[in-house]
């Protein structure tokens, strides 16, 4: 055989053996900022439809850079701890856990004392589409820390991070016990990192408003996966979100699942 369509057919068993139920008692941090009905199905062991080999070679991908990022901070001298560390934390009270597995703590300039600080390190890796937001809104080098000013009164705009990054980032902030955050934009059409001149990164400050709300989401979540029910759904069955989720919530009132062309056959 062709050795690319080896290498396809084994990822199309690959996806296929990692859509076999695997129940768990836990919330993941990526996916506080989901959908709630895909969470709990997600932990009871619902059977998810297997992704696409084409989804599987975008989730590579992202990997990829996360090391490749990681290794050139390191080429240059910044030194990264807890590289991939897994934690699992416990809330006081609440009965639940939570895991997550960070990409490492490096250390920033504290705009408020000058100090050289821990921060959680966090890299993400967006498409093409995304890359002419950032450009846009980060040419002035934004540098987002609390309530300072920013170039030309300049606001940050929070939908560049996707809402389910921005909850898993303050998530992992109380998981770890760190402060703030180093989000790092890294765009696989092209390798740059961030924009602007010196380009940065991004400060995200923990919000302790947020994290609570996503402690109480946690809560109602938990209570329904102990109960033996699947919460309602977040999105509408013809919403993207929706229509990218593995499970199937919407098929006794009819839902239109897209049926995507692989590329193995």
């Amino acid at each position: 055989m062709d050795p690319l369509s080896v290498v396809c057919h084994g990822l199309k068993k690959e996806c296929i053996g990692r859509a076999t139920p695997y129940p768990r008692n836990y919330f993941r941090a990526s996916e506080v900022g989901k959908c709630s009905r895909a969470t709990v199905a997600a932990m009871r062991g619902d059977i998810p439809k297997a992704l696409q080999v084409r989804t599987k070679f975008i989730l590579s991908a992202g990997d990829l850079y996360h090391g490749w990022v990681r290794g050139l901070c390191r080429q240059f001298g910044v030194r990264i701890e807890q590289e991939e560390q897994d934690y699992l934390y416990s809330p006081p009270g609440r009965g639940w856990s939570i895991k997550c597995r960070i990409d490492g703590i490096v250390e920033v300039d504290d705009p408020d004392t000058d100090q050289r600080v821990k921060a959680l390190l966090e890299v993400k890796s967006y498409s093409i589409f995304f890359r002419s937001k950032f450009a846009g809104y980060y040419k002035n080098s934004v540098l987002l820390r609390g309530d300072y000013a920013y170039p030309a009164g300049q606001e940050w705009p929070t939908e560049l991070i996707w809402e389910d990054y921005r909850d898993q980032t303050q998530i992992s902030l109380e998981i770890t016990g760190l402060d703030r955050a180093y989000f790092l934009p890294v765009f696989r059409d092209s390798g740059h990192m961030a924009y602007g001149s010196p380009t940065r990164g991004l400060i995200i400050p923990k919000d302790p408003l947020t994290v609570e709300r996503i402690m109480g989401k946690l809560d109602r979540l938990y209570a329904d996966y102990i109960g033996g029910r699947l919460p309602e759904g977040d999105y509408l069955p013809n919403s993207k979100e929706c229509q990218r989720c593995p499970y199937w919530c919407w098929d006794e009132t009819g839902r239109k699942q897209k049926e995507e062309v692989d590329v193995v056959a």
